[in-house]
């Protein structure tokens, strides 16, 4: 097992990705880039000027006086890689400082790391979901949109090359490791109330507060080598008014848990669509260092204790299952439901009875114009039940590639374990219904890898789907979101496991 890091090297003029508001926000694309003058729009503001920038940014860029390196450190990649005997495939887990992962940008890693023999399924490119990383990385119209700006070639090139060169610096120092799985709770001894996580929708301690840290040592000295901290939390206490990099929340937990426990920390996120942080006093920096010092006061002796009985054997196995999901399309319920909603925009004419085609009547003056403006994505609709709201088909926006669902399975002397590796920000009944699976054929843990190879907005459970709120607003795939990223993740567990008998 081998640890490696690398900065960012940044080129001037990268923009901030995260928030789409002001001030961040610098400006829109005509109607929103939707519609043929939006689209067109957009990507002429993204053509590259003659030193390779877009034109016209949507967001905006770092400021001298909102740097932030002090002991969060500058933004880059951390890799751990994990080298069997034999002539078998690395297994290679890379966390970057950015707001969301992206399916390009693990196959530019990809291609760097194949040298080393590194494959597809192998190789988890996880994001911290820092709000205050760079921009540029992206090419999906959609993405760029909401929050990671234009396609930067140069932005994107220097994030790749820091993946790399973790990738490759973690290779040089792999030596015989020993693994041992600490298990802590985010829970307060004294009271039993969260000291980290917050649920931003229902009652605030109702989170799922398991607590994983992968810890790997040299296997005879017992040295440490490295940590993967894995937890449910958006971690940003940074907001949109900062226009400097910063690590944010990731940083501080893997710097205050770094320096307890004597290793470089990879802080990968977990099932964190409604988890937020809890309360504390001052601004981000010091909240950040609170935070991070109380949590990492819990984790610690977790992991010191959970030194002392390590696995020495470990039989590993990955599976991939790429799914096309449902056409994507955002659903904005005025009044409501969701489902009223796209059954009134959806319904077929042939089959709509006298209230709803009153219904459409009235309602097509306002399409009249979407469509005179030359913006068919967006409908409007309503019913006589008191629905009433838009569906925009995000298609054209950002295609509907298949999403990428992983499994990695460690089989060792000491217990069996899974990590599930998923491409959204999944709600934490998702992570719970996950691990369910996971212990319905023998996994004694299971950790859930969020924002891993690749970005598909929120993952709902099929039977919330109807419920209000932004993470539900943005599941793009439908009611049966939560259900076929389910299915995925099974399928790919069952393949590894497979692999192993």
């Amino acid at each position: 097992v081998g640890y490696g890091a690398a900065p960012y090297a940044l080129p001037e003029g990268t923009t901030l990705a995260g928030w789409g508001a002001r001030p961040r926000r610098k400006r829109l694309p005509a109607f929103g880039g939707f519609g043929l003058v939006g689209r067109h729009a957009q990507r002429w503001m993204a053509q590259a000027d003659a030193d390779g920038r877009p034109r016209l940014p949507l967001f905006r860029s770092e400021r001298d006086d909102d740097r932030d390196e002090g002991p969060l450190g500058a933004l880059g990649a951390r890799a751990l890689v994990l080298r069997p005997e034999g002539q078998v495939a690395p297994f290679v887990i890379v966390r970057l400082d950015l707001v969301t992962s992206d399916a390009d940008l693990h196959a530019a890693i990809l291609l760097r790391a194949e040298m080393r023999g590194v494959r597809q399924e192998t190789l988890l490119v996880a994001a911290t979901h820092t709000h205050s990383g760079p921009g540029g990385y992206s090419a999906n119209e959609a993405s760029a949109l909401f929050g990671t700006d234009h396609p930067f070639e140069a932005a994107k090139a220097a994030i790749v090359d820091a993946a790399a060169q973790a990738i490759e610096r973690a290779f040089q120092a792999a030596v015989p490791a020993r693994l041992a799985i600490a298990r802590a709770r985010d829970r307060d001894p004294a009271t039993g109330k969260p000291l980290l996580a917050r649920n931003r929708r229902s009652a605030e301690d109702a989170i799922d507060d398991r607590v994983y840290a992968l810890c790997f040592d040299e296997r005879d000295s017992g040295t440490p080598i490295a940590v993967v901290l894995n937890h449910a939390v958006h971690p940003y206490l940074f907001r949109r008014r900062h226009m400097g990099f910063t690590r944010d929340l990731a940083g501080g937990l893997e710097e205050a848990l770094g320096s307890r426990v004597g290793a470089p920390v990879l802080f990968v996120n977990g099932a964190q669509g409604d988890i937020s942080t809890q309360p504390a006093d001052g601004g981000p920096a010091e909240r950040i260092a609170t935070l991070s010092a109380r949590f990492a006061d819990v984790v610690a002796p977790a992991i010191t204790e959970a030194r002392k009985t390590p696995s020495r054997t470990l039989r590993m196995a990955a599976a991939r299952a790429e799914r096309v999901m449902a056409t994507p399309r955002a659903v904005l319920p005025f009044a409501g439901s969701r489902e009223g909603v796209v059954e009134a925009v959806e319904r077929p004419l042939t089959e709509v009875a006298l209230a709803g085609t009153i219904a459409d009547v009235l309602a097509a003056p306002a399409n009249v114009v979407l469509w005179s403006l030359a913006i068919p994505e967006v409908r409007i609709g309503f019913t006589f039940e008191g629905d009433l709201g838009a569906v925009v088909n995000l298609e054209p926006k950002m295609g509907n590639p298949p999403l990428a669902f992983g499994a990695w399975v460690f089989d060792t002397d000491t217990g069996r374990y899974a990590l599930f590796a998923e491409p959204g920000e999944a709600m934490q009944a998702m992570g719970r219904a996950w691990r369910a699976a996971a212990a319905e054929r023998g996994i004694e843990d299971a950790l859930v890898l969020g924002l891993t190879n690749g970005s598909c907005a929120y993952l709902t459970p099929t039977a919330d789907y109807a419920q209000a709120g932004y993470e539900y607003d943005s599941t793009f795939f439908g009611r049966g979101t939560g259900d076929d990223a389910t299915a995925s993740l099974e399928l790919a567990l069952d393949a590894a496991l497979d692999l192993l008998r």
